[in-house]
């Protein structure tokens, strides 16, 4: 077992996946060894089997809640509600004060399109649990696409989450940025979205977002930037193609207005 978990840390999952295969056959009463094949099978790509694998520990658990929660996860990840949500119910029923209990039942309902419900089980994984970045940024998203951007808004500023590196998650920075804009905090916005642009990797989406803030906040020249980068990624965008034109229609008007303007008086 000691190799096996070394293999996980190293993140070396094929290896992990052979010796937990290995410890399951020598001890196939370890409910620990049969968690962890089963998700080293899932980190390979091998779901049904880490299904199998997984529903045995929790079964020689006899019922763990950890475990019912984790192969809750892995039903909710193939489509399967219904048996997800038993899961999370048995979670809850054995330990009630289990956030991730109520985050699991939470994702079920939010899958269903159950945004009442869902919002009210995140709300008591967070009670449970206050600082639970991915509740919290799965309650902002909530909030943000009901059009309740100010609510939203409060939720990230109250992730406190960063990686090694000190930063914060760009997911994060993503949606406070897409808030701040339905807010008309249009500078603000900019700032946030051209910080995930900085940091590398951004998609059209993203680059689409910085220019309609730009464009909201008239800085014509990076919005021309911006939608221009959207295009490069994504080059049929119709969003991004009319973010050019208005921005184009705007310089032409700007040009014209500026060769009206009366000559200043000379002597």
């Amino acid at each position: 077992m000691h190799l096996a978990m070394e293999s996980t840390e190293r993140g070396d999952w094929s290896q992990a996946q052979s010796l937990f295969e290995n410890a399951v056959k020598i001890c196939p009463e370890d409910e620990r060894a049969r968690e962890q094949y089963a998700e080293s099978l899932w980190r390979r790509g091998a779901g049904d089997a880490a299904l199998v694998q997984m529903q045995e520990a929790a079964r020689l658990s006899e019922g763990d809640p950890r475990l019912q929660v984790r192969l809750g996860e892995m039903y909710l990840a193939t489509g399967d509600l219904d048996s997800a949500a038993q899961r999370a119910d048995r979670a809850i029923a054995r330990q009630p004060k289990l956030s991730t209990g109520w985050a699991l039942s939470a994702d079920v309902a939010r899958r269903r399109g159950d945004v009442r419900e869902a919002l009210h089980h995140y709300h008591r994984a967070i009670s449970l649990q206050p600082n639970y970045p991915r509740v919290q940024r799965a309650v902002a998203w909530l909030y943000f696409t009901q059009n309740r951007p100010q609510r939203a808004l409060s939720t990230l500023q109250s992730i406190r989450d960063v990686g090694v590196s000190g930063c914060r998650p760009l997911d994060v920075i993503y949606l406070e940025g897409m808030v701040l804009k339905s807010l008309g905090r249009h500078d603000d916005a900019v700032d946030r979205l051209a910080e995930c642009v900085g940091r590398g990797g951004a998609t059209a989406d993203v680059f689409f977002e910085l220019a309609e803030a730009a464009w909201l906040s008239g800085e014509l020249l990076q919005a021309r930037w911006a939608a221009a980068e959207a295009l490069q990624l994504q080059p049929q965008d119709q969003r991004s193609l009319q973010m050019l034109a208005q921005i184009e229609a705007a310089r032409q008007e700007m040009a014209t207005a500026a060769r009206r303007q009366p000559a200043p008086n000379s002597w």
